[in-house]
């Protein structure tokens, strides 16, 4: 097959994983992550395509960079969330392929990206959380999550501080 083509690009992804390519390089890390959020952008309505980069624990990988420890890293996770979501074939392989979003679905990941945007202190992750929600907004699917967990976040805060 053509070295271009978007089922070897993502073949090449997974054989980073197969092949226990060290990831301690915060730069190998957010390539992977870049790479794979292209090819979605690209392809995210291909199905072979992300029936693979579930098996290869592609979007699992994508689901834990979210809380990776260095900021370009979790900034590029943050930012494939709208890319992912923006197809529904994807979303739902997201979802189910990542332990941590297979129960809290949609509703967990909304909450996730809210976190980050209410506890963290670092500006580049809470500007990639903004962003992400601002993508969300444009999204009917993923609006529905959004405003009424962004309300009730809302509302502990304002009870908390009363």
């Amino acid at each position: 097959p053509d070295s271009g083509s978007p089922r070897s690009v993502c073949q090449a992804l997974g054989d980073y994983f197969r092949a226990g390519v060290s990831l301690s390089s915060w730069e190998v890390r957010d390539t992977l992550v870049t790479m794979t959020t292209a090819l979605l952008q690209a392809h995210g309505d291909c199905h072979a395509l992300l029936d693979f980069m579930a098996q290869a624990q592609i979007f699992d990988f994508i689901a834990r960079s979210q809380s990776d420890r260095n900021s370009f890293v979790c900034s590029s996770a943050l930012l494939a969330l709208p890319v992912i979501s923006r197809s529904g074939a994807s979303l739902a392989v997201f979802l189910r392929s990542t332990p941590s979003y297979a129960i809290s679905g949609k509703a967990g990941l909304v909450a996730d990206v809210l976190s980050v945007l209410h506890a963290e202190t670092d500006e580049f992750r809470r500007r990639s959380a903004a962003k992400v929600l601002c993508a969300w907004q444009e999204q009917s699917d993923m609006q529905r999550c959004v405003v009424p967990l962004r309300l009730a976040t809302a509302n502990a805060t304002a009870t908390a501080t009363a």
